[in-house]
Protein backbone atom coordinates (compact mmCIF):
# COMPACT_ATOMS: atom_id res chain seq x y z
CA UNK A 1 0.00 0.00 0.00
CA UNK A 2 1.38 3.74 -0.70
CA UNK A 3 2.64 5.76 2.20
CA UNK A 4 1.93 8.96 0.09
CA UNK A 5 -1.00 10.22 -1.11
CA UNK A 6 -0.21 12.81 -3.62
CA UNK A 7 -3.78 14.46 -4.08
CA UNK A 8 -2.91 15.41 -0.11
CA UNK A 9 0.40 16.57 -0.63
CA UNK A 10 -0.81 19.05 -3.49
CA UNK A 11 -3.56 20.37 -1.50
CA UNK A 12 -1.05 21.28 1.46
CA UNK A 13 1.19 23.02 -0.43
CA UNK A 14 1.25 26.83 -0.58
CA UNK A 15 4.86 27.39 -3.13
CA UNK A 16 5.11 28.35 -6.32
CA UNK A 17 7.74 25.94 -7.49
CA UNK A 18 9.00 23.59 -4.84
CA UNK A 19 6.72 20.31 -4.62
CA UNK A 20 5.29 21.27 -8.03
CA UNK A 21 6.08 18.31 -9.55
CA UNK A 22 6.53 15.52 -7.56
CA UNK A 23 7.71 12.28 -8.18
CA UNK A 24 6.87 9.69 -6.08
CA UNK A 25 7.84 5.83 -6.12
CA UNK A 26 7.14 3.50 -2.77
CA UNK A 27 10.71 1.93 -3.66
CA UNK A 28 13.72 2.87 -5.44
CA UNK A 29 17.25 2.49 -5.83
CA UNK A 30 18.37 6.69 -5.00
CA UNK A 31 15.98 9.61 -5.24
CA UNK A 32 19.28 11.04 -5.94
CA UNK A 33 19.29 8.97 -8.91
CA UNK A 34 15.93 9.62 -10.14
CA UNK A 35 16.49 13.26 -10.12
CA UNK A 36 19.28 12.89 -12.32
CA UNK A 37 17.40 10.60 -14.41
CA UNK A 38 15.12 13.35 -15.02
CA UNK A 39 17.57 15.62 -15.55
CA UNK A 40 18.62 14.10 -18.67
CA UNK A 41 15.15 14.39 -20.22
CA UNK A 42 14.09 17.76 -19.48
CA UNK A 43 15.83 21.19 -18.61
CA UNK A 44 16.39 22.23 -15.27
CA UNK A 45 14.34 25.29 -16.35
CA UNK A 46 11.35 22.89 -16.96
CA UNK A 47 11.98 21.02 -13.31
CA UNK A 48 12.91 23.28 -11.13
CA UNK A 49 11.93 23.03 -7.49
CA UNK A 50 10.79 19.26 -8.57
CA UNK A 51 11.14 16.99 -5.26
CA UNK A 52 11.20 12.82 -5.65
CA UNK A 53 10.10 10.60 -2.64
CA UNK A 54 9.76 7.23 -1.49
CA UNK A 55 9.23 5.22 1.06
CA UNK A 56 11.94 2.99 1.08
CA UNK A 57 16.07 3.38 -0.99
CA UNK A 58 17.75 0.44 -1.78
CA UNK A 59 20.70 2.77 -2.61
CA UNK A 60 20.56 5.67 -0.59
CA UNK A 61 24.01 7.07 0.03
CA UNK A 62 25.49 9.80 2.35
CA UNK A 63 28.20 11.67 2.75
CA UNK A 64 31.68 9.83 1.18
CA UNK A 65 29.95 7.34 -0.84
CA UNK A 66 28.85 5.88 2.67
CA UNK A 67 25.75 3.56 2.34
CA UNK A 68 22.10 5.49 3.27
CA UNK A 69 20.05 2.85 5.19
CA UNK A 70 16.51 3.59 4.27
CA UNK A 71 13.96 1.24 5.68
CA UNK A 72 10.35 0.44 4.43
CA UNK A 73 7.73 3.11 5.92
CA UNK A 74 10.51 4.02 8.99
CA UNK A 75 11.43 7.62 7.25
CA UNK A 76 11.07 9.95 4.52
CA UNK A 77 13.81 9.75 2.10
CA UNK A 78 13.84 12.78 -0.30
CA UNK A 79 15.51 14.67 -2.95
CA UNK A 80 14.82 18.58 -4.17
CA UNK A 81 16.20 19.47 -7.27
CA UNK A 82 17.23 23.01 -8.35
CA UNK A 83 18.51 25.38 -10.36
CA UNK A 84 22.27 26.30 -9.06
CA UNK A 85 22.75 29.99 -8.47
CA UNK A 86 26.52 29.87 -8.01
CA UNK A 87 26.28 31.26 -4.19
CA UNK A 88 29.16 30.77 -2.43
CA UNK A 89 30.64 28.25 0.40
CA UNK A 90 27.87 26.34 2.08
CA UNK A 91 24.65 28.22 1.18
CA UNK A 92 22.73 25.27 0.12
CA UNK A 93 23.92 23.60 3.68
CA UNK A 94 22.32 26.18 4.97
CA UNK A 95 19.05 26.62 3.33
CA UNK A 96 18.57 22.53 4.18
CA UNK A 97 19.24 22.46 7.54
CA UNK A 98 17.44 25.42 8.38
CA UNK A 99 14.18 24.10 6.43
CA UNK A 100 14.61 20.72 8.24
CA UNK A 101 14.61 23.00 10.57
CA UNK A 102 11.36 25.21 10.24
CA UNK A 103 9.71 22.29 9.18
CA UNK A 104 10.14 19.80 12.51
CA UNK A 105 9.43 23.29 14.34
CA UNK A 106 6.00 23.90 12.69
CA UNK A 107 4.64 20.37 12.24
CA UNK A 108 5.46 18.82 16.11
CA UNK A 109 6.94 22.00 17.78
CA UNK A 110 10.47 19.93 18.48
CA UNK A 111 13.16 22.28 18.57
CA UNK A 112 16.57 20.84 16.77
CA UNK A 113 19.94 21.97 16.45
CA UNK A 114 22.15 21.42 13.73
CA UNK A 115 26.08 19.76 14.05
CA UNK A 116 28.03 21.28 11.49
CA UNK A 117 27.48 21.92 8.42
CA UNK A 118 23.80 20.19 7.99
CA UNK A 119 23.15 17.48 10.36
CA UNK A 120 19.91 17.86 11.97
CA UNK A 121 20.40 16.66 15.53
CA UNK A 122 18.41 16.32 19.13
CA UNK A 123 19.29 15.51 22.13
CA UNK A 124 23.41 14.85 20.25
CA UNK A 125 21.59 12.14 18.08
CA UNK A 126 21.20 12.27 14.79
CA UNK A 127 17.40 13.08 12.75
CA UNK A 128 18.15 13.84 9.34
CA UNK A 129 20.98 13.33 7.02
CA UNK A 130 21.42 15.63 4.05
CA UNK A 131 23.59 15.29 0.87
CA UNK A 132 24.17 17.63 -1.44
CA UNK A 133 25.29 17.18 -5.34
CA UNK A 134 26.10 19.81 -7.93
CA UNK A 135 25.82 19.30 -11.66
CA UNK A 136 27.53 22.27 -13.66
CA UNK A 137 27.24 22.33 -17.19
CA UNK A 138 27.31 25.32 -18.87
CA UNK A 139 23.51 25.26 -19.95
CA UNK A 140 21.51 23.31 -17.69
CA UNK A 141 23.86 23.42 -14.09
CA UNK A 142 21.63 21.89 -11.15
CA UNK A 143 22.31 21.62 -7.46
CA UNK A 144 20.20 18.47 -5.92
CA UNK A 145 19.58 18.10 -2.10
CA UNK A 146 18.99 14.37 -1.01
CA UNK A 147 17.38 14.36 2.91
CA UNK A 148 16.34 11.18 4.80
CA UNK A 149 14.33 11.86 8.13
CA UNK A 150 13.91 9.52 10.65
CA UNK A 151 10.40 9.00 11.48
CA UNK A 152 10.50 5.66 13.56
CA UNK A 153 12.45 2.87 14.64
CA UNK A 154 15.78 4.24 14.64
CA UNK A 155 16.16 1.28 17.21
CA UNK A 156 16.31 -1.29 14.25
CA UNK A 157 18.85 0.50 12.12
CA UNK A 158 22.46 -1.26 12.02
CA UNK A 159 24.48 -0.85 15.48
CA UNK A 160 27.22 1.60 13.75
CA UNK A 161 24.40 4.19 13.24
CA UNK A 162 21.77 3.27 15.92
CA UNK A 163 23.92 4.67 19.39
CA UNK A 164 24.02 7.97 17.15
CA UNK A 165 20.63 8.33 16.08
CA UNK A 166 16.75 8.78 16.91
CA UNK A 167 13.71 9.36 15.47
CA UNK A 168 10.65 11.80 15.62
CA UNK A 169 8.17 9.31 16.92
CA UNK A 170 10.48 8.62 19.38
CA UNK A 171 11.24 12.23 20.47
CA UNK A 172 7.61 13.76 20.17
CA UNK A 173 6.34 10.19 22.02
CA UNK A 174 2.66 10.32 20.10
CA UNK A 175 1.24 9.17 16.15
CA UNK A 176 3.24 11.63 13.70
CA UNK A 177 0.98 13.01 11.25
CA UNK A 178 1.14 12.08 7.46
CA UNK A 179 3.95 11.76 5.67
CA UNK A 180 2.00 14.43 2.85
CA UNK A 181 2.30 16.89 6.15
CA UNK A 182 6.06 16.73 6.41
CA UNK A 183 6.79 17.03 2.90
CA UNK A 184 4.78 19.96 2.70
CA UNK A 185 6.02 21.53 4.75
CA UNK A 186 9.51 20.42 4.30
CA UNK A 187 8.75 22.08 0.47
CA UNK A 188 7.10 25.47 1.70
CA UNK A 189 10.35 26.04 3.98
CA UNK A 190 12.77 25.28 1.31
CA UNK A 191 11.25 27.62 -1.22
CA UNK A 192 11.25 30.08 1.69
CA UNK A 193 14.64 29.76 3.19
CA UNK A 194 16.51 29.44 -1.10
CA UNK A 195 14.80 32.63 -2.38
CA UNK A 196 15.84 34.02 0.85
CA UNK A 197 19.77 32.42 0.35
CA UNK A 198 19.20 35.11 -2.73
CA UNK A 199 17.72 38.38 -1.51
CA UNK A 200 19.13 37.97 2.05
CA UNK A 201 22.28 35.70 2.70
CA UNK A 202 23.20 37.78 5.53
CA UNK A 203 20.17 36.84 7.53
CA UNK A 204 20.14 33.30 6.37
CA UNK A 205 23.37 33.18 7.64
CA UNK A 206 22.81 34.23 11.02
CA UNK A 207 19.46 32.05 11.63
CA UNK A 208 21.46 29.18 10.78
CA UNK A 209 24.85 29.72 12.66
CA UNK A 210 22.84 30.41 16.04
CA UNK A 211 21.73 27.14 15.66
CA UNK A 212 24.97 25.23 15.03
CA UNK A 213 26.01 23.79 17.98
CA UNK A 214 29.28 22.47 16.92
CA UNK A 215 31.04 25.62 17.87
CA UNK A 216 33.25 25.35 21.16
CA UNK A 217 33.55 21.83 20.51
CA UNK A 218 36.49 19.60 19.82
CA UNK A 219 36.28 17.49 16.87
CA UNK A 220 38.02 15.47 14.30
CA UNK A 221 37.58 16.67 11.18
CA UNK A 222 37.62 14.14 7.69
CA UNK A 223 38.82 15.62 5.08
CA UNK A 224 39.94 14.83 1.55
CA UNK A 225 43.41 15.33 2.77
CA UNK A 226 43.31 13.46 5.95
CA UNK A 227 41.92 13.79 9.50
CA UNK A 228 42.28 17.30 11.55
CA UNK A 229 41.65 17.55 15.16
CA UNK A 230 41.02 20.26 17.13
CA UNK A 231 38.75 22.65 18.65
CA UNK A 232 36.09 24.47 16.64
CA UNK A 233 36.51 28.49 17.57
CA UNK A 234 33.84 29.85 15.03
CA UNK A 235 32.35 29.23 11.47
CA UNK A 236 33.32 31.95 8.95
CA UNK A 237 30.93 34.29 6.49
CA UNK A 238 31.16 31.29 3.65
CA UNK A 239 30.46 28.98 6.45
CA UNK A 240 33.92 26.93 6.76
CA UNK A 241 34.34 25.73 10.54
CA UNK A 242 37.72 27.62 12.09
CA UNK A 243 39.61 24.91 13.75
CA UNK A 244 42.20 25.71 16.21
CA UNK A 245 44.67 22.37 15.84
CA UNK A 246 46.82 21.08 18.58
CA UNK A 247 49.68 23.56 17.85
CA UNK A 248 47.32 26.34 17.86
CA UNK A 249 47.30 27.11 14.02
CA UNK A 250 44.11 28.07 12.55
CA UNK A 251 42.60 26.51 9.87
CA UNK A 252 39.43 26.82 7.99
CA UNK A 253 37.23 23.57 6.68
CA UNK A 254 34.99 23.86 4.30
CA UNK A 255 33.95 20.16 3.31
CA UNK A 256 34.35 17.72 6.03
CA UNK A 257 32.76 14.91 7.67
CA UNK A 258 33.31 15.67 11.38
CA UNK A 259 33.18 13.28 14.64
CA UNK A 260 32.74 15.21 17.89
CA UNK A 261 34.84 13.76 20.56
CA UNK A 262 35.58 14.65 24.21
Amino acid sequence: MANFDINIFNQLLTTEYFGRNILYKQSTDSTMDDAREALSKLSIKELHGSVFVSDKQIKGRGRGQKHWTSNQNAGIYTTFLMQHNNQPGNMLYMVSSLAIHDMIDHVLNIKTEIKWPNDIMHDGKKIVGILIENILDSTNSASLVGMGINLRNSDKLPSEFRDRSTDLEAIYKNELPRNEKFLSSLSINFEKRYYQSISNSHTLYNDWKIRVSTIGKNIIAHTNTGAMQGNVKDISDEGAIILIDKQGTEIEILDASIEEID
